[in-house]
């Protein structure tokens, strides 16, 4: 399911085939992080204004959020995420790190 942003996104480089591969790859994945937040909002059947009201986060940030157009800082994430019962953990990956 591709958020309106993610269209976007993905029209832009189709008509700008020099944009920067990398940055293209950073954006795409922010999307992706954006579209599994409201999935997992969705999942639990939790509307954003009672989300809100859960995790003292404003009904309008919690859109921009879950549209990729902000990127939520680390307090944030948690309260959304403790507000929908889960929590932030890490994960091993199969690339080589500096």
């Amino acid at each position: 399911m591709k958020t309106q942003t993610q269209k976007m996104l993905d029209d832009f480089i189709d008509e700008n085939p020099s944009v920067n591969q990398k940055l293209y790859e950073e954006v795409s994945r922010e999307v992706d992080f954006a579209i599994r937040l409201k999935l997992a909002r969705l999942e639990r059947k939790i509307d954003q204004k009672s989300l809100s009201a859960m995790s003292g986060i404003k009904q309008s940030e919690i859109s921009k959020i879950e549209n990729g157009l902000i990127s939520p800082t680390l307090k944030t994430l948690e309260r959304y995420l403790t507000a929908l019962g889960l929590t932030l953990d890490f994960k091993p990956t199969n690339t080589k790190h500096l």
